[in-house]
């Protein structure tokens, strides 16, 4: 596992950190060790590495978002699509 440090400000006070990149995901911690975000391997955008991705979390994250690296199409996480509602297509 690779792991770097990272801070962010919240309510005008600093944090403190880590990033840690595993095999699957990219996981952002506190400095207790408590999981705050992460992102799966397969979230990723197409043709992205997670090493790719790790690289691009900076040390200050204040204004980061871990999930503008994520793909978008195909990864519709508890949303319905008005299609197939109609069709009568989805599981209740």
């Amino acid at each position: 596992m690779e792991s770097k440090k990272i801070n962010w400000i919240f309510k005008r006070k600093m944090h403190e950190g880590f990033a840690n990149l595993t095999s699957e995901k990219i996981i952002l911690c506190n400095d207790s060790g408590t999981i705050f975000d992460s992102l799966l391997k397969k979230e990723l955008t197409k043709g992205m590495s997670l090493k790719d991705a790790f690289n691009k979390v900076p040390t200050d994250i204040t204004d980061f978002n871990l999930h503008n690296l994520q793909n978008t199409r195909g990864n519709c996480h508890g949303t319905v699509k008005k299609d197939n509602y109609r069709r009568g297509d989805m599981h209740r």
